[in-house]
């Protein structure tokens, strides 16, 4: 029983701690920072309600690699709009790759 509580537990810290990333807590590493992309559309907190504000189209953000701690919804990627920039997840149909990362 003891067992099950602590697994309990951690999954409930791992949870908690993706949703922490998702949410634009934790900042971007330069080092980690992937592709330019640019937002085909507006990313409304309605679509996405763990936005901090509506992120418009045209705006350019870059990839973030997944991690065993940070894996993004289906159909969603991690991006951040630059290093020492908040993480964040969005729809993969709202942003387009336009090339390498120029940090």
């Amino acid at each position: 029983m003891t067992t099950l509580l602590i697994g309990l537990a951690a999954l409930v810290a791992l949870f908690y701690a993706a949703r922490h990333l998702m949410s634009g807590s934790e900042l971007a590493d330069a080092s980690q920072i992937g592709k330019k992309m640019k937002v085909v559309r507006n990313v409304t907190r309605t679509e996405c309600p763990w936005l901090k504000q509506t992120i418009a189209s045209g705006t350019v953000v870059y990839r973030y690699p997944a991690s065993p701690y940070a894996k993004p919804q289906e159909d969603h990627v991690l991006v951040t709009l630059g290093a020492e920039q908040p993480i964040f997840e969005m729809p993969e149909n709202s942003v387009v790759d336009t090339g390498p990362s120029l940090l």
